[in-house]
């Protein structure tokens, strides 16, 4: 279930990716450098998604 703040987050993260690929291609012309920080967000994105996972487990685990 997607509250309206997540969603607000999903849009954002959306938007800052375009944004972000528009001035790297546009402009910069380093489609790389682009890719090589989009992994680097994506991952520490995913790592913020396991920590909150896993303190949900255990607040279930511990009711």
């Amino acid at each position: 279930m997607m509250d309206k703040k997540n969603e607000y987050a999903v849009i954002g993260v959306g938007l800052i990716a375009v944004l972000t690929f528009l001035y790297a291609v546009v402009l910069r012309q380093a489609l790389l450098q682009w890719l090589s920080f989009m992994l680097t967000f994506v991952f520490l994105y995913l790592a913020v998604r396991l920590v909150r996972a896993v303190e949900r487990i255990a607040a279930a685990v511990e009711e």
